[in-house]
This record gives C-alpha cells, sequence and structure tokens, in this order.
C-alpha cells in the first residue's frame, strides 16, 4: 500500500481514488485543490491541502502522485515532484505545447524517474487487437488510415456550464487539440511514424461560445517504419449531438474497423471473409489497466509513455503551425 498525493479533484480524480481503494493501494490519500469543499468521505486516511509541500518536505513523503489538475498547471507541479523524484501519472494532455513537454522528457531522464502520461484508450482490449493486427500484418501494407472523435461539448459534464470548463478555456488547456488529443496518442502508438506531414484546419464554430477551436481537421501522411508511406486524416470536434468514435485502417488485404463507443472491431478482408474480434469490457476496466501497469512500472525508470505523449505534443504544435500558415508541415519523430 502506498501513500498517494492527488493534485484536482475533478471527475478523473475520483476515479482514480475509487480505482485505487478498489486495488487496496491507498495507505494514505492526500487531496491537493484549491477549494475550501471537503473531499467525499473515503474508506481509508486522507487529508486535503491546498498547496504542494516544498521540495524538501516533499521528499519521502508520497510514493507518487497522480495529477488530474487543468492542462496549465501539469509542468509546474511534474517539474516540483521530479525535483523530490515522486513517480507521476499526468492525465492527458501532457503540456500546453512541446517546448513544456521537452523540459519534463529532460528532468524525468535526468532523475531516473517514472512518468506516465493518461492516455487511457492505450489500455483497452480494442487497442490491444488493432496493434495484434498490425504487428501480424493481416492487412498487408497499409495505405490510408481514418480516426475520428465526436462528442457535444455541452453533453460531456450535464450538470456543469460547459463555458466555465478547462474544454472551453484556451489559457486552461482548452480545444480539441488537447482535449480530444487521445486519437493523435493512440495513432503514434500504433504506427511508430518517423515523419509526418501535416496539413490541417481549425475551426472555432459559434455554435458553441468558447476562446479556442472546437473542430480540427487534420491530413497528410505517415512515413511508416517499413518505408511506406500511409494516407491520414483525423477528425476531431465538440460538435456532434450523437457521439462517434473510430479508427479505419486500410491495407491491400482488407480494411479494419474499430468502432469505440460500441466496442466493435471488425476485420474484412478483400477475400470476402469477415472477421468479428471480441473487444468488449466495463469501461471502467481501461483505467483500472492503467493503474496497474502504473503500480508495476513507477520504480523502474519507466519513460515509455511520456516519449509517446511528448511526440504527440510536437504533432499538435506542427498542426497549429499548419493552420496558421495555411501550408504543409513536415515533422520528423525518429527517436
Amino acid at each position: 500500500m502506498y501513500n498517494v498525493l492527488i493534485i484536482g479533484y475533478g471527475n478523473i480524480a475520483k476515479r482514480h481514488i475509487n480505482n485505487l481503494i478498489a486495488l487496496n493501494a491507498i495507505k494514505f490519500l492526500t487531496v491537493l485543490r484549491h477549494s475550501d469543499t471537503a473531499i467525499d468521505d473515503y474508506p481509508i486516511a486522507s487529508e486535503q491541502i491546498s498547496a504542494l509541500p516544498t521540495s524538501d518536505s516533499l521528499k519521502g513523503r508520497f510514493d507518487f502522485c497522480i495529477i488530474c489538475s487543468p492542462t496549465n498547471s501539469h509542468i509546474e507541479y511534474a517539474l516540483q515532484l521530479l525535483a523530490a523524484k515522486i513517480p507521476c501519472l499526468i492525465e492527458k494532455p501532457l503540456a500546453m505545447n512541446a517546448a513544456e513537454g521537452k523540459k519534463l522528457v529532460s528532468d524525468a531522464r535526468l532523475q531516473g524517474t517514472s512518468v506516465q502520461v493518461g492516455y487511457n484508450l492505450a489500455f483497452t482490449k480494442g487497442f490491444a487487437q488493432v496493434l495484434a493486427v498490425l504487428q501480424h500484418k493481416e492487412l498487408g501494407r497499409i495505405w490510408r488510415i481514418d480516426a475520428a472523435v465526436g462528442q457535444y461539448l455541452p453533453n460531456w459534464r450535464p450538470h456543469k456550464n460547459y463555458q466555465t470548463a478547462v474544454s472551453a478555456n484556451a489559457a486552461l488547456g482548452g480545444g480539441v487539440l488537447l482535449e480530444l488529443s487521445h486519437e493523435l496518442d493512440y495513432l503514434l502508438a500504433l504506427f511508430t511514424p518517423e515523419k509526418i506531414a501535416v496539413q490541417a484546419t481549425l475551426l472555432n464554430h459559434s455554435i458553441l461560445t468558447m476562446d479556442c477551436e472546437n473542430q480540427a481537421v487534420i491530413s497528410g501522411s505517415f512515413n511508416l517504419a517499413d518505408g511506406l508511406q500511409a494516407a491520414i486524416i483525423v477528425k476531431l470536434d465538440m460538435l456532434q449531438q450523437q457521439p462517434s468514435r473510430y479508427l479505419h485502417v486500410y491495407g491491400e488485404l482488407g480494411v479494419l474497423r474499430w468502432d469505440l463507443i460500441l466496442q466493435q472491431l471488425v476485420l474484412c478482408r478483400h477475400d470476402g471473409t469477415e472477421q468479428v474480434i471480441d473487444i468488449k469490457e466495463d469501461t471502467n476496466q481501461q483505467y483500472i489497466s492503467q493503474l496497474q501497469h502504473f503500480l508495476m512500472i513507477k520504480n523502474q525508470a519507466n519513460l515509455d509513455s511520456l516519449n509517446t505523449a511528448y511526440k504527440t505534443m510536437r504533432w499538435i504544435d506542427a498542426i497549429r503551425q499548419s493552420a496558421a500558415k495555411g501550408q504543409t508541415v513536415h515533422l520528423e519523430l525518429i527517436s
């Protein structure tokens, strides 16, 4: 059991706390939040604080931390925790931009301290099965990749005013590029492109009242490790009344269709056969699996997730640059 620090106290923080309790992982819980409202009554010893202790007093006090605060504070907290050699699970996205992320990657390597970023889709059965299909080359040579996610922002948290949420405020890390960056991260994890050509359009439709983009259309190409190029299109929005989330991968031998909402994965081969792959699971399991992985690697100086999340931030920066300049941006991702 562990002495655990949770920074932030929104829905995802509460989910992590309840899952850690279910895993019997908490000896003592400390929640950092900027509110006088008391935290929930948990069946464990706990306390609430309003500021992070100094670096010297942090050392040895916590076994790990989960950072669930708004994105604009992720790096500030993480750097202080790394200075005390405290492993961190940082909710996505990693940072506001790649420059912030680069500083964290550098410090994590220097300190030899594990950092994991909370891109939980990588812990779904669907992701694992898609990766298996790709690794076994069941599609042959890949030539096209389509990914999309869309859901009406006011429906994300129906009992809260969306206009005051992080998602709708640029200064806090809002907008589809950061808030819906799961798709970008899992595409990098699945396909590990060496280079990306990026063409992007970012729009802020007046359908919603917000000061950041609520739609992104990203196209271009991946240079894959086998020397091939695959066309790619990624569509992100906060506007669709009927939620949609999918990945379609096209290859010379067939098409793989992953519906993340319905939890359906179908491999349609060009010989006319169709294989339905079982990926059904409780939606909370991906968060449990993510925590179990973090608990396993937290003392191993593991930066795999952090490195991919940093590449995601570099892709996001390239998307912003392409949209601002109206031209193709070329990004190299070879480690």
